[in-house]
C-alpha cells in the first residue's frame, strides 16, 4: 500500500513538473516574442521623446500609452494621475496588457464617445491605445468652435445666400445686424492630427466614427474580414502578423499569401494607397485653385504636417510655415487624408471604410469647383 502511494505520488509530482516546465516555457517564449515588438523597443521616440524636456516627464496626457505607468494608472479608473518621469519609461513591457484591471476590459471607448464590445477580450486591451486620439467629431468642432450658429450635425446653416462661399472661406463669416444669426466669437478653424496607428478605430469604422462623415454617405462599420480582431491575425505579444496562425490559413483566401510579408503584396494595399494619392492631389488642386486659400504642401515626416507652400513647389522650403488658411472644406478632407495614411495598415484593417471616407472628402472638394482633373 505504501509502495503505491509513492508511485502515486511520483507521477502527481511528475504532471506538475511537466504542467510546471510547459507554463515556463509558454513564458518564455511570450518574452521572446515581446522582445522583437516596438512595445519593447525603450530606445524609440515614442518612449524617449520627453527624455530633454524641463521637466523630463511624459505628461499625463501621453502617458496612458508611452508608459507602462501611465497604462496601468489608466485602465484602473480611466484617467492618469501623474506624470511618469522620463527615465523610467522602460517601453510598453508585460505588466501593462497582464494588469488585472486591463485583463477585465471588455470595451473600447473611441474619442468620438463610440463605444463598442469586441468578440476577443484581448481588442479591448489593445483598443486602449490604438483608437487615435480624435474623431470626426473632434474635427468638426473644431470647425465650429465659438459659433453656435452651426446645426448639431455639423452642416453649416446659410449666413447669406452663398452657403458654398462659407465652404470654402478660410475666415469666420462676421456678424451682420441680423440678431437671429447668433454669431459668438467665431474662431479659426484648426487641423486635428488623428496621431499614430489607430487601427482598432480603423477595425471598427463607423461605429467608431474616428473620420468624418458626410451627410448622405452610408458608411461601412465593423470590418467584416472573417478572421475576427487584433489577435486574429496579429501575435499578440511580438505584434507580428501570424500568418496560419492557430490553423487560420490565408493562403485559402489569398493564394499569393504564404509568408507575413506576402501580406503587403495584396491589391487591396494598393488601392487605399491610390485614393490617397486621389484626395491628396485634389487637397493640393483645391488649395491652389481657391482664390482666398495659399498652395498648400504635405509633408508626413514634420509636424503639423501641413504646410502654406509659399512657391507653390510641391515641396516644404524654410519659409513654409505651417498651414492656417483652413477651409471647412479642406480641413475635413486633411483630417481624413491622415486617417487613412497614419494607419499603415488601415488597407487591411477595414479598407471599405478607409476608401468610403477618402472618397466622400474628395468628392466634397470636387464641389467647389476648385480642384482640376
Amino acid at each position: 500500500m505504501e509502495k503505491r502511494s509513492m508511485q502515486l505520488l511520483s507521477i502527481c509530482l511528475i504532471l506538475l513538473l511537466v504542467a510546471f516546465s510547459a507554463t515556463a516555457c509558454k513564458k518564455r517564449k511570450a518574452t521572446k516574442d515581446w522582445e522583437t515588438s516596438a512595445h519593447a523597443d525603450s530606445t524609440a521616440e515614442a518612449f524617449r521623446h520627453w527624455d530633454e524636456d524641463d521637466p523630463a516627464e511624459c505628461p499625463t496626457s501621453c502617458a496612458k500609452c508611452h508608459s507602462t505607468q501611465g497604462f496601468i494608472d489608466f485602465v484602473a479608473d480611466g484617467t492618469v494621475d501623474a506624470a511618469v518621469p522620463a527615465a523610467d519609461i522602460q517601453g510598453i513591457t508585460c505588466e501593462a496588457c497582464h494588469d488585472n484591471n486591463a485583463e477585465a476590459l471588455t470595451q473600447i471607448t473611441f474619442p468620438s464617445g463610440e463605444t463598442v464590445t469586441p468578440t476577443e477580450a484581448s481588442t479591448a486591451i489593445c483598443g486602449v491605445c490604438h483608437q487615435g486620439r480624435e474623431s470626426g467629431a473632434s474635427q468638426i468642432a473644431k470647425i465650429t468652435a465659438g459659433d453656435t450658429n452651426i446645426e448639431d450635425n455639423g452642416s453649416f446653416i446659410p449666413y447669406s445666400d452663398n452657403l458654398t462661399a462659407y465652404l470654402d472661406t478660410p475666415t469666420c463669416p462676421e456678424a451682420n445686424d441680423n440678431e437671429t444669426d447668433n454669431i459668438t466669437d467665431c474662431a479659426p478653424i484648426t487641423f486635428r492630427n488623428v496621431h499614430y496607428k489607430a487601427a482598432a478605430a480603423t477595425l471598427f469604422g463607423g461605429l467608431s466614427k474616428v473620420g468624418v462623415e458626410y451627410d448622405g454617405v452610408t458608411y461601412p462599420g465593423k470590418s467584416v474580414h472573417p478572421i475576427g480582431d487584433c489577435a486574429g491575425c496579429h501575435n499578440t505579444h511580438s505584434g507580428a502578423i501570424d500568418v496560419g496562425r492557430k490553423g487560420r490559413n490565408c493562403n485559402a483566401c489569398h493564394g499569393t499569401v504564404v509568408t507575413a510579408e506576402d501580406i503587403g503584396t495584396l491589391p487591396g494595399k494598393a488601392t487605399v494607397a491610390n485614393a490617397l494619392a486621389l484626395l491628396l492631389a485634389g487637397i493640393e488642386s483645391y488649395a491652389e485653385n481657391n482664390p482666398d486659400t495659399p498652395c498648400i504642401v504635405f509633408d508626413e515626416a514634420s509636424y503639423p504636417y501641413w504646410f502654406t507652400d509659399e512657391n507653390c513647389d510641391g515641396t516644404v522650403g524654410d519659409n513654409d510655415t505651417a498651414y492656417a488658411a483652413w477651409t471647412p472644406r479642406l480641413v475635413k478632407a486633411a483630417y481624413n487624408y491622415q486617417v487613412g495614411l497614419k494607419d499603415s495598415g488601415a488597407w487591411a484593417h477595414n479598407k471599405p471604410y478607409i476608401l468610403a471616407i477618402l472618397a466622400s472628402s474628395l468628392a466634397d472638394l470636387t464641389l467647389s469647383g476648385y480642384v482640376t482633373p
